[in-house]
This record gives structure tokens, sequence and C-alpha cells, in this order.
């Protein structure tokens, strides 16, 4: 004999609160495994972006704008293209040999177009080659003595800004984020797709570009963008593009067309060829030839940081800051050998706030590529002393020690690497070294485009902290 329909009713509803009870049992006690046999690691500061600093290192700079050959007038470049033959932006380049003085209808506002074309005032890098051969344009040594030749007056190669002597300046100390990309690397490795992601956090800094012509991805070879606080008002981009003659000329002037400004005029500021750059930003900004081929957007003010921070980097490089290279890039844009991404925070304290004694002064992380399917990460951090150094090992290494533990990274397929990454330290530097799968790279990209982005997820607070 059949049950009653409403005991059947009753019987059923029982099942479903046990069911829905015992389910809810379940996923309890999984996210409170979760929790404790998560990111069990309470750190003893809190990152923060600070809002009142300037773009710079956690030391004082100096800064002398260029007085030799690099600085020469635009008038004594002139004279030195007419004297030699050549006309402005010679042949070779993007503009084939025909006289650019006077395109666009008085663009260049009376300098040279080769002293911008070549980046002859660039000062920084005044003779000194770029990759590329007869492609880098930095013909300032070879022109200045031409024009001094010429009949130039000597005095204009002892100047800066429009007849003012060169005074040196001391930059106070400041702080830095940025990131540094060998777009040919880029392209080329497994990483793109998460490194477009990384890049597409940041949507602000396309602003600097929209509208003048220039793709990061097909017309520069390395990428900077930089801020002392990721701020879109104090952004700045630095590259080096991978064209010839006139390139950026001709960007300049398409975004003063693009937004019915006159046409720009070039002229020279801390001792270089500098124009105003009408981007679509608020925020007014110029840019700065460093060279032919490489270039600086920042604002005005921003402009003399941004040079001494490039010389304090090239000085870095040159004195042979460990796994860098001195390569053509120049200070700003130099990466470590073989490296397609690069990070870099300088005057860390200044983005954290508690206890910040296990805190580098900077610190940098690059990837490489290692083998067809695997990324070769490397962190470097130096600190105030090589006691500080070691201190800071010991910290970081048992804290890497608790996260290597978590079920969460394990099955994110990161526990592994973190085991089996190399720390070491050799003076004041702090080196970490880890060896990962292509895969297991993306997940770190992942966490990194989280943090840019504002929002990276926060770990479960654990059950313990680090000793």
């Amino acid at each position: 004999m059949a049950a009653p329909a409403h005991l059947n009713r009753h019987d059923a509803g029982r099942r479903f609160v046990l069911a829905l009870v015992g389910s809810a049992l379940i996923h309890l006690g999984a996210f409170a495994a979760l929790g404790w046999f998560g990111v069990s690691v309470e750190l003893p500061f809190q990152l923060t972006m600070p809002a009142d600093v300037e773009i710079g290192i956690s030391d004082a700079m100096d800064f002398s704008p260029p007085t030799t050959a690099g600085a020469v007038s635009g008038e004594a470049v002139e004279q030195a293209a007419h004297s030699s033959g050549e006309a402005p932006g010679g042949a070779g380049g993007l503009d084939g040999g025909v006289a650019d003085a006077g395109l666009d209808g008085g663009v260049d506002g009376g300098v040279a177009d080769a002293a911008v074309d070549a980046g002859v005032d660039g000062g920084l890098d005044a003779g000194a080659p770029d990759a590329g051969g007869a492609e880098s344009l930095d013909a300032g040594a070879a022109l200045a003595e031409s024009a001094t030749d010429a009949g130039a007056p000597a005095a204009a190669a002892e100047r800066s800004d429009a007849g003012t002597p060169a005074q040196s300046q001391r930059i106070p100390p400041g702080a830095l984020l940025a990131m540094r990309l060998d777009m040919k690397r880029v392209r080329a490795s497994p990483l793109a797709d998460s490194v477009e992601r990384l890049l597409a956090a940041l949507p602000d800094w396309r602003l600097l570009l929209s509208g003048s012509g220039i793709n990061p991805v097909t017309d520069l070879d390395r990428l900077l963008i930089a801020s002392p606080n990721l701020l879109r008002s104090r952004l700045v981009l630095a590259g080096r593009h991978v064209h010839g003659r006139g390139f950026v000329r001709e960007a300049v002037a398409a975004l003063a067309k693009a937004h019915a400004k006159p046409p720009p005029r070039w002229h020279r500021q801390d001792g270089v060829l500098v124009a105003d750059w009408e981007n679509e930003d608020v925020t007014h900004r110029v840019i700065a030839m460093l060279s032919g081929r490489r270039f600086i957007i920042a604002r005005p003010v921003d402009l003399p940081r941004v040079l001494a921070l490039a010389e304090a980097r090239e000085r870095r490089d040159r004195d042979g800051a460990k796994g860098r290279q001195a390569d053509d890039a120049g200070g700003l844009l130099s990466m470590t050998e073989g490296a397609a991404f690069e990070l870099e925070a300088e005057n860390v304290p200044k983005f954290a706030r508690g206890q910040l004694i296990y805190l580098p002064e900077r610190v940098r992380a690059d990837a490489a590529q290692d083998g067809p399917s695997h990324i070769l990460v490397t962190v470097v951090a130096t600190y105030e002393s090589s006691a500080g150094a070691q201190a800071a090992a010991a910290y970081w290494g048992r804290v890497r020690d608790q996260y290597a533990r978590s079920i969460l990274l394990s099955l994110a397929g990161v526990g592994a690497p973190l085991r089996e990454a190399k720390l070491s330290v050799d003076g004041d530097v702090f080196r970490i070294e880890s060896r990962l799968r292509v895969q297991q790279a993306r997940v770190i990209f992942s966490y990194v485009e989280g943090l840019f982005a504002g929002g990276a997820p926060r770990p479960p607070r654990p059950p313990t902290s680090a000793p």
C-alpha cells in the first residue's frame, strides 16, 4: 500500500534539508581547510601607494645638462649639415634624402631636422652608437666638430638652453615603479598573451600614445612605463623605436594635427631637444629625444628627474651591477641580458607601511626564456648593508617555506618552484632564482596583473605568522 502523498512530501523535504546542511558542512570544511593550509603568512607590513612623491631613487641624484658636443645649438647643427653637403634629414632614413627643413609648415621652429632626427642634442648619448649601425643616427660628436670647423660659435657647445649656461642640479630622493619590455623578445615568448593582459591592466598609459601612430608592439623594440605612484598624471613613457629618420618628428606632427594645434616647435630644455606632445591625457607633456631612436615622454617638470635617473642607472650598469648589461638602450631602457620583461621598484619603503626592516632599498624582477618550455624568473633585492641582506634572506626564506607548504599554491602549480627556488646573498644583494614552466609563470603574471589593476586577491588570514 502506497504511503500518503503528504508523508512523501515530508520525507522529500527532510532529505532536501539534510542534503543542504550536509553540503554546507562539506563546503565550510573545505574552506576552513583551504584557509588553514592556504597562504598562511601574515607579513609585518602593508603595501600602499604614496601620494606625495616625485620620480627618482632612494638617494639624491646630481644632474648636469649636457655641455659637450651633444648639446650644440640647432643653428650649429644646421650649418654643419649644409657645410657637409647633406640636406637635413639626409639619405638612408625614411626621408630618403629630401630636405626636411621647413616641411609641415615650419614644424621644427628653426631647429634643423638633422638635429631632431639624429638626437644630436640628446647629450646623454652624444656620439655613443645605437644598435643598428648606420640607422642609429647618433651623429652628435661628428656634427659638433663639423659645426665648429664651419665657423659656428664655439660657445654654442658650452650652453644647454638657448644661450643659458648649463647649471648642475641636485635632485632630491624620490621613488619609482617601472615596467620594461624587450618587445622583440616578448613577441617571440610563450608569455606574450600574459604580458599583453598585464599591459591592459594599465590602460591609462595608452593615452600617451593614442593618436600618434606609434604602435608599441610593432614600432618599438624597447619600452618603459614608469611612475612614482601609478597616478595617470605622473606616468612617464620611454622607448626605442625601430624606424629611421623622421619617425618621431612625424608622430609629433600627427598629434598636433589631430588636436587642431599649430605645428610644434622643437626647442632645447635641460640639454635635450623637446617638443610639445599633445597626448590624449589632460596632463601636459613633452617628448624629448635622447638619440635618433630613443625618446622620453614626460611632464616638463619631470624631465630633469628622468634624465638624472637615466644617468644614475647608466652609472650602475657601467659599475657592473649584478646581472646587468650596459647596452645600447641607455640607462632608462637597459635590461638584464636575455630578459623579455622586467619590473623594478626604487625606494621600496615608500610603498609600504608597518615594519619595514626586511624591505630592500630597491628590487628588480625579470623573466627570461629558458629553453622552449621554461621561464627563468630572477629577483634581485639590494639592501643598505650586507647585514641587512643576510637578515632579509633568513626572513624571506622562512616566508618562502610557509608559502611553499600552501595547498592552494600547490594546486596552482607554483608550490614546487617555490620550494626549488635558489636563495643567495652576495654583499648587500639578496637574490632569488626560480625556473618555472610556462603555465606556472602565467599564474605569477596573473597575480601581478591583479596587483596593478588593484584587484589582487587577498590571501586568507593565517593561523600563524612568519617568525
